[in-house]
């Protein structure tokens, strides 16, 4: 039997101000120290490596990538919309396949896709 896992290593300011943006997401602290956290859904592991003064570079559009279901992608969207009446919400970028650019609390921004589940085929 072989098993994979997809990991993802982010730089944060705040590693307690960035769980609960990915508990959002699914994802289940497995470890914390002093340095970061590493965080688990399913075959998907996140690394949060604790940065001070940590602040994305501006030319790096999108720091992750991660498929979520799409109650939690519009989940987020809301919120977003709350603070920013005029935020982008999701947008077909596939047949079925819908896209959300997040923006965690230390600024990264994550891509999360979604797919519509089948309607009746």
């Amino acid at each position: 039997m072989v098993h994979s896992v997809e990991l993802i290593f982010l730089q944060v300011g705040d590693v307690e101000g960035a769980l609960p943006f990915y508990a959002k997401l699914g994802f289940e602290p497995r470890s914390r120290d002093d340095k970061g956290a590493t965080l688990e859904r399913g075959g998907t592991q996140i690394v949060l490596e604790a940065v001070d003064g940590y602040v994305p570079d501006p030319n790096e559009k999108v720091r992750a990538s991660i498929a979520v279901p799409m109650e939690m992608m519009e989940a987020l969207w809301d919120e977003a919309t709350e603070v920013d009446p005029d935020a982008p919400g999701p947008s077909l970028v596939a047949e079925g396949v819908f896209e959300y650019i997040a923006t965690d609390p230390s600024g990264n921004a994550v891509r999360l896709k979604s797919r519509l589940p089948e309607l009746g085929r």
